[in-house]
């Protein structure tokens, strides 16, 4: 899930990467850029066929959406208290669980 992510290329580049990895899907929020602008399109490589792209949902309202469908949230920080290999996190991505990407001057 991209949170305001802002430049073309690495909206491109996390989708290729995404669909590289076997996620089921690429969620932007309405603070993102346009997913099929020109630059983010030839930045994904052709990615586009074969990972659902969803774009310009409310940020709020997903989060709450997938919060009520019992979907963990995950993100990552440079300040964060619990590391991607701790039991607890390992446990959360055997289950629902959607990484959320925020934007790159500013983060989530």
């Amino acid at each position: 899930m991209c949170v305001g992510v802002s430049d073309p290329g690495n909206l491109g580049t996390i989708i290729r990467t995404a669909a590289a990895s076997g996620v089921d899907a690429v969620i932007t929020t309405s603070g993102s850029v346009d997913a099929w602008s020109g630059k983010v399109v030839r930045a994904t490589a052709g990615t586009f066929a074969v990972i659902p792209v969803i774009a310009g949902l409310d940020d709020a309202m997903l989060r709450a959406t997938l919060q009520n469908h019992q979907v963990a949230l995950l993100a990552t920080t440079g300040n964060a208290t619990v590391d991607i290999y701790d039991a607890r996190i390992v446990e959360v991505l055997q289950t629902s669980h959607a990484w959320l990407l925020g934007n790159e001057a500013h983060g989530l």
